[in-house]
């Protein structure tokens, strides 16, 4: 997936370019968390679009101009308006319905990182062995925890990301949260 860019020449002339998309959307409930999380991912190197909502996710999801990488998402939290307490299971894990019931109609093969205090989780173990493009990552995250999983669920935007390049000053804090096999 790519977004549109403008990049602008040295005589202030705008040029429409696509560039490859490094935005990641992040759902979760707590605004403390949800801005801590934010600085973790834009230190390992991409974009972030934070919402504290199921519904403001899911709208964002619905627009077709939004490119998002991967859905990191709480695995729990209080049921917004998106949810009945059928659909999350009376309640208990509301990031799983929500993954099941919305994210994979609008976005089918958006993948999808579960943080929790509960990793282990029956349902959510259950579902990850339906979905081979989802994780979990137990809490509190860490550019060291987060950076693996996030490459081995999207690789090809992993190699992409400019603090993590070549040229890039933070190459040696990502290159050791990196993953074997991920060459960077």
């Amino acid at each position: 997936m790519n977004d549109v860019a403008m990049r602008v020449d040295s005589q202030g002339h705008g040029k429409a370019e696509e560039t490859p998309t490094r935005t990641l959307l992040l759902l979760n409930d707590e605004g403390i968390v949800l801005a801590s999380l934010q600085i973790v991912i834009e230190r390992i190197g991409f974009d972030v679009v934070g919402v504290c909502a199921d519904s403001q996710a899911l709208e964002l999801l619905k627009d077709k101009k939004r490119n998002f990488l991967l859905l990191v998402q709480d695995l729990q939290r209080p049921l917004d308006g998106c949810h009945t307490a059928e659909e999350t299971l009376d309640g208990e894990i509301c990031g799983v319905a929500f993954y099941l019931n919305y994210v994979r109609v609008h976005r089918p093969q958006l993948p999808c990182l579960f943080l929790t205090a509960e990793p282990e989780h029956p349902a959510l173990l259950e579902l990850l062995k339906k979905c081979p493009n989802c994780r979990a990552l137990g809490l509190p995250a860490s550019p060291k925890t987060l950076a693996p999983v996030i490459a081995e669920l999207v690789p090809q935007a992993w190699l992409a990301c400019n603090p993590c390049s070549p040229s890039g000053a933070k190459r040696t804090a990502c290159t050791q949260a990196v993953p074997p096999g991920i060459a960077i």
